[in-house]
Order: structure tokens, then C-alpha cells, then sequence
């Protein structure tokens, strides 16, 4: 069950554009906060929570019922 939701859990990722993708990974396996992750990303903080808040809407739909 456990190695399902993971592999789920990368195909939802790999569906997100590269940038999200490094917005997401920076944030939830890394540990950064948004304004840290922006930083890195070379982005505004607001924007990084605007793509954050759109990352997560699209993981929680391509997971249903594991999100």
C-alpha cells in the first residue's frame, strides 16, 4: 500500500511543469519556506505562493483519494 501511494505520488509530481516541480521539492522535502524556495527559484515570494497554492490544487487532483 505504502510503495503505491509513493509511486502515485511521483507520477502527480512529474505532471507538474519542472519549475513547480522544484517549487514543490524545495519546499516539502527540503524543508524551505516559500520566500527561501523563491530565492532559489529566482522568483517574487508572492508569486511562489501563487504557484505553491496551483501545485498543490493539481496534486490533490491528480491523487484524489491520497491527497
Amino acid at each position: 500500500m505504502a510503495s503505491f501511494a509513493l509511486t502515485n505520488s511521483v507520477a502527480a509530481l512529474a505532471a507538474l511543469s519542472p519549475r513547480d516541480q522544484e517549487l514543490v521539492t524545495l519546499i516539502v522535502w527540503e524543508g524551505f519556506s516559500i520566500t527561501e524556495a523563491a530565492t532559489v527559484i529566482g522568483i517574487r515570494a508572492d508569486a511562489a505562493r501563487a504557484r505553491y497554492s496551483r501545485a498543490r490544487r493539481s496534486l490533490r487532483a491528480c491523487l484524489g483519494e491520497w491527497a
